[in-house]
């Protein structure tokens, strides 16, 4: 593997990395507008609460895997598959 190919590999993963800080900001936002209107007294909609729990946990997932994989050696096959 050329060393081109290992940082542009590892630049990618990071970048997936910080667009899922990016989206778990955005749903954190949203969710803790919910709890200003419940705090309010008013009666939060359980499936959008329920989806933006549920975003969280796979962008969440995503920032592990971002990482994990940046610091990684990809496997030669999914490098070459990728061009």
């Amino acid at each position: 593997m050329a060393y081109v190919d290992l940082v542009s590999y590892r630049t990618k993963k990071a970048a997936q990395a910080f667009q899922a800080i990016d989206e778990a900001r955005r749903i954190l936002a949203d969710l803790e507008q919910v709890t200003v209107r419940v705090a309010e007294g008013k009666a939060p909609d359980i499936g959008e609460t329920a989806h933006l729990t549920n975003g969280l946990r796979k962008s969440i997932d995503r920032i592990l895997v971002g990482i994990v994989e940046s610091i990684t050696l990809p496997l030669t096959h999914n490098v070459k598959e990728a061009k």
